[in-house]
């Protein structure tokens, strides 16, 4: 499962709207938008992206090490290579 559909995921079922979550994270409604569908773009860079993650995770009540997990693993660039 995707990041983006881990976060809308955990976002509906802590019954929350997408407005709901940005006024409790701050985080605005189309950066979350964005991110449900796995769009990083817009948020600010990687380390940004993270922290929403971190806090979604943290209003909605769920951990956040397995989307932060998959998070890293989706969006290593693909010209990194381990030697």
């Amino acid at each position: 499962m995707s990041v983006g559909l881990r976060l809308k995921e955990v976002r509906k079922s802590a019954s929350l709207t997408i407005e709901q979550l940005s006024a409790r994270t701050r985080i605005p409604a189309s950066v979350i938008e964005d991110l449900e569908r796995d769009n990083f773009n817009t948020c600010g860079g990687p380390t940004y992206a993270r922290g929403h993650i971190r806090t979604i995770s943290r209003i909605c009540g769920v951990g956040d090490t397995e989307i932060l997990l998959a998070f890293e693993s989706q969006t290593i660039p693909l010209s990194k290579s381990v030697s």
